[in-house]
This record gives C-alpha cells, structure tokens and sequence, in this order.
C-alpha cells in the first residue's frame, strides 16, 4: 500500500522539478518505512528495484524523453 502511496505522491510533485539534461543524475529521496524491511532489517531486492521504478519514470520525465518513449514503443529499463 505505502508503494502506491509514493507513486501518488511523486505523481503530484513530478511537475515541480526543473528538466535535466541527459547527462545531468537525478535524485530522489524516500524515507524507508518498517514494512519496506525483511526480517534481517534490510530492504529487499524486490522493493529496491520497485523503488528504482519511480526514478526511471523521473529520469524519463525529466529528460523530456516521453515523447521519444511514445513514439518508438520504447521499454526503457534501469541498468548498473
């Protein structure tokens, strides 16, 4: 539920972050939530790569790279 929580959020605040060049990172920050932990109080790979999701969709948007994500049926992915 807090994931869908986040999304919401970032959604409604995605509009007020200046545009990026290609080159330029993007940074995002959460706070981590007792149910985003496994039992050895990490947070698993599962949530981290759901988590790398909102930034991939920062990145793209921020990059103005929609357009080019639209058009060509694009399936951008996080690497490294």
């Amino acid at each position: 539920m807090n994931l869908w929580f986040r999304l919401i959020v970032f959604l409604l605040t995605s509009w007020r972050r200046p545009a990026l060049g290609l080159l330029e990172p993007s940074v995002l920050s959460f706070r981590v939530c007792l149910s985003d932990l496994d039992v050895y109080g990490h947070v698993n790979n599962g949530r981290y790569l759901t988590l790398m999701d909102l930034g991939r969709f920062d990145i793209i948007r921020r990059t103005r790279l929609r357009e080019a994500v639209k058009r060509y049926r694009w399936m951008p992915l996080v690497a490294s």
